[in-house]
């Protein structure tokens, strides 16, 4: 489930024709358990801010994404997407990569899309770096 400004999100218990009951899910080692007691009270705090990389950053436009960045990604990686990269414009594909955020009438470029598809992300965030964990 990616990040964004509504998590945490809730999935139904069952998913049997008439369930109603919906709860919180997270992960615990290699398994996936209904979030209870402490550690629901835990995801609800964390929940009450954006992650860094999913907030829009209002400093940029759309033109700061770079086509042939995320072209060079999407090849790189094997997406099928790749092929469109030409024929969306990058609000389109911004928002297919999850890169693009706001209204229709506002949108703006999220924090990750910069890191990632800006020939200088440093103008934008001068003091960030990206650990791979």
């Amino acid at each position: 489930m990616p990040g964004g400004e509504t998590r945490p999100y809730k999935a139904k218990v069952s998913l049997a024709k008439d369930a109603k009951e919906w709860a919180y899910y997270i992960r615990k080692q290699s398994s996936t358990v209904r979030a209870k007691g402490e550690d629901k009270r835990e995801l609800l705090g964390l929940a009450s801010t954006v992650p860094f990389d999913d907030r829009y950053n209002q400093a940029a436009s759309l033109g700061d994404l770079s086509p042939r960045l995320i072209e060079d990604f999407l090849r790189e990686v094997g997406s099928d997407l790749a092929d469109d990269v030409r024929m969306l414009s990058i609000e389109a594909l911004g928002r297919q990569m999850n890169i693009v955020g706001g209204p229709p009438e506002a949108p703006f470029p999220k924090n990750v899309g910069l890191l990632f598809f800006n020939e200088a992300p440093q103008q934008f965030f001068p003091a960030t770096q990206i650990d791979v964990v």
